[in-house]
Parts: structure tokens; C-alpha cells; sequence
């Protein structure tokens, strides 16, 4: 029979929607109960933000599977970590999803670990809506740029003299 012991919650993520979007909650072993600190937010406009550190050993930054699992069922679409002293650095679901790589942290439970090669570095900076959820362009669509016209090799074209003759052409 399995009780509700620390062992059995370790792997819950609790959820509430706040100002910002949804604030996720995990189970904290050391305290044993869910703790009113957030673990991360999912904005409005799918990025999913959370503090974090990295692993120094690894080379990367990771989230719980069962935290992934949650933001991927309430439509995450970015997932930003900030890391203080060092910088935000931001990856998008598909490609998190693709060079994932499984880690066992015996105090946080399975983990997804992804290197930091694959995440993009932001400064940082101002915050504002905009750069927060930038707008998406739906897939296949790309920008139409003018293709330059070739110019003729050799200037041909019909010319006329002072007297109305022409030559050339």
C-alpha cells in the first residue's frame, strides 16, 4: 500500500493561475509540503520562465519531467531560464525536445538536462511585452525579398544621332 509520503510527492507539480500566467509549484521534499514560492510561470504568450542554475559538471540547464510534462499540456511554446550573475538563456519545445537528455538529480527526481550549446543567450535587459512574446509566424511562411534584376552585360539599345538616324541595336 503507498502512502502519501515525501517519496510518493516528489514528482507532483501544482499549478495556480496568477497575474502573469500560471505559476507552477513542486513538491519540496526538505520541507515536506508545497512551498508558496513558484518553481516557474507560463506567460500568456507560451514562454515558459524559471530561475535556475546550471550544471556546472554537465554543461547545461534542466526542468523536472514531470514540470516539462505539465507546461507541454498547457501549451508552452519557449522555455526561458534566467540564470543569475550569468545571463537568460532561451531554447523553443521542438528543439528541447530533440536533444534532450535524461538525468537522475537524487534531490529533484528524474530530469530532462539540455547543454547549453543548443539554448540562445540573451542579455540582460529592459523587459516589455513584446520582446517577452514576440509574434510567431506560422510555418512555411518566409519573407518576400525583391530579387535584384541582372543589368545587360553590354549597354544595347537603339540610339539616334542630332540628325534622327539611328545605329545600334
Amino acid at each position: 500500500m503507498i502512502t502519501n509520503t515525501s517519496i510518493t510527492k516528489s514528482g507532483d507539480v501544482y499549478k495556480e493561475r496568477s497575474k502573469r500566467g500560471i505559476t507552477y509549484f513542486a513538491f519540496n521534499h526538505e520541507q515536506g509540503r508545497v512551498p508558496k514560492r513558484g518553481i516557474g510561470t507560463l506567460t500568456a504568450g507560451g514562454v515558459y520562465e524559471k530561475k535556475a542554475a546550471i550544471y556546472r559538471n554537465k554543461n547545461g540547464l534542466s526542468l523536472s519531467q514531470s514540470e516539462y510534462g505539465a507546461i507541454l499540456a498547457d501549451g508552452a511554446r519557449v522555455i526561458r531560464w534566467d540564470v543569475p550573475g550569468v545571463g537568460k538563456f532561451a531554447i523553443d519545445v521542438d528543439r528541447f525536445e530533440r536533444f534532450k537528455e535524461p538525468l537522475y538529480d537524487p534531490r529533484y527526481g528524474p530530469q530532462w538536462l539540455i547543454n547549453l550549446s543548443y539554448c540562445s543567450k540573451g542579455k540582460n535587459g529592459t523587459r516589455n511585452p513584446i520582446i517577452d512574446n514576440p509574434p510567431l509566424m506560422p510555418a512555411g511562411t518566409e519573407f518576400e525579398r525583391p530579387q535584384p534584376q541582372q543589368l545587360p552585360m553590354f549597354d544595347v539599345g537603339i540610339r539616334r544621332d542630332t540628325n534622327g538616324n539611328t545605329w545600334g541595336g
